[in-house]
């Protein structure tokens, strides 16, 4: 931050750091902590992802399915040849699931932001 004639510059922007550690990234609209962890799994064509911690509450997710180094396939993507990918958080059991058709047993990369019900 520099202050130029009474007027705040905000230099640099911000900077993501991707870890499978979880990591503290901001702060959530209601004050708690927000943090952050990117999960590594291979993609099933159906079923679970990833086992949650029970006292996470997800607010945001990211990630993509990488097609052996060819194409990195964004979750929620739709292609042509019914080909897609999708990834969803079922909170009642704690999981993260996933979805594909058409590119299974490959390397999926999913980034969750989350607060914490014991902050």
């Amino acid at each position: 931050m520099v202050l130029v004639s009474g007027i705040v510059l905000i230099v640099g922007g911000a900077v993501n750091n991707y870890s499978t550690e979880e990591q503290i990234v901001g702060t959530w609209i209601d004050g708690k902590p927000l943090y952050q962890r990117t999960y590594e799994a291979v993609m099933p064509s159906a079923g679970v992802l990833v086992t949650l911690s029970a006292d996470i509450i997800v607010r945001d997710i990211s990630g993509y399915v990488d097609n052996s180094g060819v194409n990195q396939i964004p979750i929620g993507s739709y292609f042509a040849s019914n080909n897609f990918v999708q990834v969803y958080i079922d909170n009642t059991n704690h999981v993260i699931n996933g979805v594909n058709q058409g590119y299974p047993s490959k390397p999926c990369y999913i980034t969750i932001q989350y607060t914490k019900t014991t902050d």
